[in-house]
């Protein structure tokens, strides 16, 4: 979905007009009679039961599934959008909106903002066309548009942010076919089944008993991370194995997706109050973390690579997306990070070999300024390599290489029932 967006506005060259992007709001008159049934009415009156369910949460709507087949027909599918991935885009150069059909349903647990520092200042007002003209700051127009109330979300500024949809954008001919840039995208997480999001910030430098503290206010001691990304606004090296060993509390690291690198500004946000919740500061680590009960057999799985700074053939690179593909079953639900050197210069090709190979999943590109990840596809390679390696004994190194340049690293996340075929596409 599309919408022409970002037009400069006659009234005021320096103020962006942007078109409001919510659901519209209908009216229903329904005449009272003597046979008058409420779920006949209803079901009658199109989109009046649609409406009605969207305010249901999950286990009223599969008590709606019992009703009759029109009730468990649209419930079914009521539920089936609240379980996917929902996103939004402004592409700078098309001067797009870009959507996800979802958008507008989905069970929202958690939402992401990574935007482009060259063109957003979060402060900076911005012109919102409905009825009337809104004047508002542009925290204040994703509060309106794009995340509900009382949603967690937060605000991570990049060097350059990757477009979702590639499918409709034109790449110019003087840049060497380069993709054009987003300005800024949001992605909205659902509400996983038996799966936790949480976000927090994680000061490393502390000793293993405070960072422990910090972790245990949003892990229990029966959840494992499956999935951690972390985001710096400087050099985090020095005690990242430290912090590492401690998320896994004991676990194998092959367990534990990790994607991240070092970003311009991280800003959380509760949408209801347009007020930064705490600034992270240049020591802290900002963590998003996918965790599940440990004794639980749960429909998820994640999985990362790295891509390293050398230059990769395009077979070699399929090659490693083929692998990725195995570590993540083929669920009907998922999502994918990439997280790229800056400075790299192929990263283009990787973002459209994998719409190739995943063409249902939406993958959301960043630029950093330097790279955290390790690969999980290949994780017996490191033990190998590790087992009787004097060199490694003598540093105390029980973790894979998670520091790289010139490299990116890819996240997958794959929920939900296992499927034969269509989310992968191959």
């Amino acid at each position: 979905m599309s919408v022409e967006m970002f037009q400069v506005s006659p009234h005021d060259s320096n103020i962006y007009c942007i078109p409001s992007f919510s659901e519209k709001k209908f009216t229903v008159e329904i005449q009272p009679s003597e046979s008058f049934q409420l779920g006949n009415a209803l079901q009658s009156f199109f989109p009046l039961l649609e409406a009605v369910f969207d305010y249901l949460n999950c286990n009223d709507l599969k008590n709606c599934m019992l009703v009759n087949e029109v009730w468990k027909d649209l419930a079914a599918k009521i539920l089936q959008k609240r379980s996917s991935v929902s996103w939004v885009s402004y592409v700078e150069r098309e001067r797009i909106f870009q959507s996800s059909k979802c958008f507008n349903y989905n069970n929202i647990s958690k939402c992401i903002i990574f935007y482009d520092y060259h063109y957003i200042k979060l402060d900076k007002y911005i012109c919102l066309h409905e009825n009337q003209l809104q004047r508002m700051t542009f925290v204040e127009y994703i509060s309106k548009e794009v995340v509900p109330k009382n949603i967690e979300h937060c605000f991570l500024s990049c060097s350059s942010v990757t477009p979702i949809d590639l499918s409709n954008l034109i790449r110019s001919k003087k840049t060497a076919e380069k993709i054009p840039r987003a300005v800024f995208q949001s992605v909205s997480l659902p509400e996983i089944p038996n799966v936790k999001i949480s976000m927090f910030h994680c000061n490393p430098s502390q000793s293993d008993a405070a960072i422990k503290c910090t972790l245990s206010k949003y892990i229990k001691p029966d959840e494992v991370v499956k999935c951690l990304l972390t985001f710096h606004i400087s050099n985090p090296y020095r005690n990242i194995e430290k912090f590492l060993n401690c998320v896994l509390d004991g676990e194998d690291a092959a367990s534990l997706a990790l994607g991240g690198g070092i970003i311009k500004g991280i800003k959380p946000y509760l949408s209801d109050s347009y007020q930064i919740q705490r600034y992270c500061s240049a020591r802290e680590y900002f963590c998003i973390t996918f965790q599940q009960n440990k004794y639980a057999e749960i429909d998820f799985n994640a999985g990362s690579m790295v891509v390293s700074g050398v230059s990769h053939s395009t077979y070699e690179f399929e090659e490693c997306l083929g692998k990725l593909k195995a570590k993540c079953q083929n669920r009907t639900d998922g999502v994918a990070f990439r997280i790229c050197c800056a400075a790299k210069h192929d990263k283009d090709m990787e973002t459209t070999l994998f719409n190739k190979h995943f063409p249902k999943i939406p993958l959301l590109g960043i630029d950093v300024d330097g790279e955290i990840g390790w690969d999980t596809k290949d994780f017996q390679k490191f033990k190998d390599e590790t087992s009787g390696n004097m060199e490694f004994k003598k540093v105390k190194r029980t973790l894979p290489e998670m520091q790289h340049q010139w490299s990116s690293i890819f996240v997958l996340l794959t929920w939900g029932k296992l499927v034969n075929e269509g989310m992968f596409g191959l």
